[in-house]
């Protein structure tokens, strides 16, 4: 009945508070408890069951309690998941340890595992087991310390804050500090070293005062007694360490051997710095780097066998699988990169940077090589820097050189102090000296040429050998150029073609067809450009000479002078456009000037000298035109003389004239033989002289004028034909003004505005007023064509521009004549009045007779 009674109290209880409450007095359940049982007279009752039992419930539930009777008999609990169980034991393991047992006990601050009672020094004596596992005999004293193992800090004294685990571990420690042990052995012989941190069997096994040391790993920093601040981390890693310090060493056998010496070293990897003994201040990062080091400083090798047989050499850097894995004894290099540097034994101050760089180096020393297989077979070779994949690939023995750029100076073997700077730069130089190579291509070609230097892309591409001393800068300069000597080119293309000697280019294009011309100079873009086989030219200025071929002995210079010139020779050219169109014919012009001689075609033996002097000149020769736009229009006209500011501008065909003077002039242009002297002089007929413009007041000189009068050149002389009296009674001499103004409007009607440019308005004013006392010229023709008679004192206009002239020394003959012919009057006068005198004295002598009869 009471059963009954309390299954429906619980279920009554269920049923109103979805709790459980199981006791005597009927209370209710806590609020927080969903079962609550309650008793002072009966404990609660797990279910029991062996360990194997326990194992075999099918996914237990997280917190499942049951009670294990057999084994470590105890309640478990699963911690873990159905899926996943993990029964641990229930149990108190806070506050002080019980001390009755044979087993674990703690007391004040010390550990201890072994037989005995809590005290403040507690001594063990006899082996202890935990769970069957023998533990050792040990003593320790002072709070702080633990030990773990038979004689595991055994005669500490008065150190503290250590931490043994395994036999022997800090044994014979008295008075050191903050040591940590673990593994037999380890820390064994410490007596007063600090802060040591040692994992493994026999690590820092004889370390008597060294401090601060950190080894992880059998037989670690062993040796080791009073070295400091040394991290050995791997089996045997400074193993042999005595007294060395500031030691860092990772890997199985690192720094193996190191015994002493200034310290400060670092292996990092299986056998780094593996032989060092006293060398000081190096690194090794790698399997085997620095293997061999011996007394070296200052070394750096990362990389798997980098430096690997370094013995003593110093102040080495090696990064990269097997760089400088042969280096011995050389100081001063660095190796960065597979296998760089990689036969090097003994060279000094080398540095290969890049995959196989300097790979074959032996003995060479102070070299730079930078990039994949950059001097890859340098032997002996000293003072070379190559940078850029392949850069000086084949370099054996050769020095001085420096090689810049992809596969530059690849096959270079011998060839010294060479300078390369760009891909394939000298790729195939053997044994040429003293080059410089600068530009993707440049001197890619040559192999034994000396002295030569390429700037540019491409620049002396197909140079291969000669005397060489020439000088490319620019893309593709000198490209073809095979073993011309002596030749410079500056600019694009400039020399491309070229296999000639000692030719001077600089501009793009410049000379840029040359092949086999020589002693040519070309300066400008397009200078020179189709020059193949001309000799001893000077191009200066963009265009200048351009279309030149086989023309010799030119020079050009200014802007398109001499540009269409093809085969013309010894000519000159100065000034922007000068001879522009000369394109051939005997040539030997010369043309100074912006457009000088600029139209001529097949003249030749022409000098103008100003701007558009000779200008529109085409097939006129021997012309010298001195003067901006002297002799501008002449185009077939010959031998003409032109000095002056616009002197005979409007000759066109006319030959044989000359013209001194600003803006002396013809009045038209094809006079021939015309003289033209004084500024703004014009002569208007051909065979004319004029001297003087018509301001010209007074032609005087020290000396009269002569005429050449020698008999010996005249012929058909006659007396009887002379005028004399009859022409000159003839004549009406007259005094006048000449109005000069109308005559210069005369002589400069057939001038345009473009020709007579410098021909500026005069001042009359002096000239008007003056009295001139001579004759008509017209009316002197009249008496003349009276008389019949040709008088070569009057000038008769030849054309619209001439004007009617006399020559008043022509008047002298005449005079002369006309004296002549008055003095036979004379003299028959006189005989006249002589013999009318003899008669007056006979006529007077009859008379006196008359008288006397």
């Amino acid at each position: 009945m009471k059963r009954l009674l309390l299954l429906l109290f619980v279920t009554f209880a269920i049923q109103i508070h979805a709790q459980v409450a199981i006791n005597t007095d009927a209370s209710a359940p806590d609020n927080s408890a969903m079962l609550d049982v309650k008793s002072t007279t009966k404990g609660l009752l797990a279910p029991r069951m062996t360990l194997a039992q326990r194992t075999a419930i099918a996914n237990p539930a997280n917190g499942l309690l049951v009670f294990q009777t057999d084994g470590t008999a105890g309640l478990y609990y699963n911690s873990g998941t159905p899926a996943a169980p993990d029964w641990k034991i229930v149990g108190n393991n806070s506050g002080q340890w019980l001390t009755n047992g044979t087993n674990i006990y703690y007391n004040a601050g010390n550990v201890g595992i072994g037989t005995g009672t809590p005290a403040a020094k507690l001594e063990v004596s006899g082996d202890a087991k935990i769970n069957g596992i023998t533990v050792g005999a040990g003593k320790f004293s002072l709070p702080g310390n633990t030990a773990l193992g038979s004689f595991a800090l055994y005669d500490v004294s008065t150190g503290d804050y250590n931490t043994a685990a395994g036999q022997n571990t800090l044994a014979n420690s008295k008075t050191g500090n903050g040591n940590s042990g673990f593994g037999r052995s380890a820390l064994t012989l410490n007596i007063s070293g600090n802060f040591n941190s040692v994992v493994g069997y026999n690590s820092m096994y004889n370390n008597t005062s060294g401090s601060s040391n950190v080894a992880v790993g059998a037989n670690a920093l062993y040796t080791n007694t009073t070295g400091n601040s040394n991290v050995a981390i791997g089996n045997a890693a400074l193993k042999s360490n005595i007294i060395g310090s500031g030691l860092v060493a990772f890997g199985d056998s690192a720094l193996y051997l190191q015994n002493g010496g200034d310290g400060f070293n670092t292996g990092i990897g299986s056998k780094a710095l593996y032989s060092n003994t006293t060398g000081g201040y190096n690194t090794a990062n790698g399997y085997q780097a620095l293997f061999s080091n011996i007394t070296g400083y200052g070394n750096a090798a990362v990389g798997t066998y980098a430096l690997k047989s370094n013995i003593t050499g110093g102040h080495n850097s090696a990064f990269g699988f097997r760089s400088f894995i042969s280096h011995q004894t050389g100081d001063y290099n660095v190796a960065i990169g597979f296998d760089a540097l990689y036969s090097d034994i003994s060279g000094t101050g080398n540095i290969a940077v890049g995959s196989q760089a300097m790979r074959s180096n032996i003995s060479g020393n102070n070299n730079t090589a930078i990039g994949l297989l950059s001097m890859e077979n340098n032997t002996t070779g000293v003072y070379n820097a190559a940078v850029g994949m392949q850069s000086l690939n084949r370099n054996t023995t050769g020095n001085y050189n420096f090689a810049f750029g992809v596969s530059t100076m690849y096959y270079n073997t011998t060839g010294k102090y060479n300078v390369a700077f760009g891909g394939n730069a000298l790729q195939s130089n053997t044994t040429g000296g003293s080059n410089v190579a600068i530009g993707i291509n440049a001197l890619f070609s040559n192999s034994l040429g000396s002295n030569l230097v390429a700037i540019g892309d491409s620049a002396m591409f197909n140079q291969t050998g000669g005397l060489g001393k020439n000088t490319a800068v620019g893309s593709k300069a000198l490209y073809a150029n095979i073993t011309g000597n002596s030749n410079t080119a500056n600019g694009y293309r400039s020399l491309y073609s070229n296999t000639g000697d000692a030719n001077t280019a600089m501009g793009s294009l410049a000379l840029t067809t040359n092949s086999t011309g020589i002693d040519n100079s070309a300066f400008g873009v397009d200078a020179l450009a189709t020059n193949t086989t001309g000799v001893g030219n000077v191009s200066v200025g963009k265009g200048a000479l351009s279309s030149n071929s086989s023309g010799r002995g030119n020079v050009a210079i200014g802007i398109r002078a001499l540009y269409s010139n093809a085969s013309g020779n010894n000519m000159v050219a100065i000034g922007d456009s000068a001879l522009i169109y000369q394109n051939g014919g005997g040539g030997a012009n010369t043309a100074v000037g912006s457009k000088a001689l600029y139209a001529n075609h097949t003249g030749q033996f022409n000098t103008a000298s100003g701007y558009w002097a000779l200008k529109d000149n085409y097939q006129g020769g021997f012309n010298a035109a001195f003067g901006s736009e002297s002799l501008k229009s002449n185009s077939s006209g010959s031998n003409n003389t032109a000095i002056g500011d616009y002197s005979l501008n409007i000759n066109t065909s006319g030959s044989n004239n000359t013209a001194v003077g600003a803006s002396a002039n013809v009045s038209s242009g094809g006079l021939s033989n015309a003289t033209s002297i004084g500024s703004l002089a014009s002569v208007n007929a051909s065979n004319k002289v004029r001297i003087g413009n018509t301001n010209v007041t007074v032609i005087e000189g020290q000396v009269g004028w002569s005429f050449p009068s020698d008999a010996r050149f005249k012929y058909d002389v006659h007396d009887d034909k002379v005028p004399g009296l009859a022409f000159i009674s003839k004549l009406r001499p007259v005094t006048y003004h000449f109005d000069s103004k109308k005559f210069d409007q005369h002589l400069r009607q057939n001038m345009i505005d473009e020709d007579s440019r410098g021909v500026y308005e005069q001042d009359y004013a002096k000239n008007s007023p003056i009295v001139h006392t001579g004759f008509l010229a017209q009316e002197v023709e009249q008496v003349c064509k009276t008389l019949n008679y040709e008088f070569s004192g009057l000038h008769i206009p030849e054309n619209e521009t001439d004007n009617y002239s006399l020559s008043y020394d022509s008047f002298v003959p005449l005079l002369v004549k006309a004296v002549q012919e008055q003095q036979v009057l004379i003299e028959a006068q006189r005989a006249e009045i002589a013999e009318l005198k003899k008669m007056v004295t006979e006529i007077e002598e009859i008379k006196a007779l008359l008288k006397r009869e």
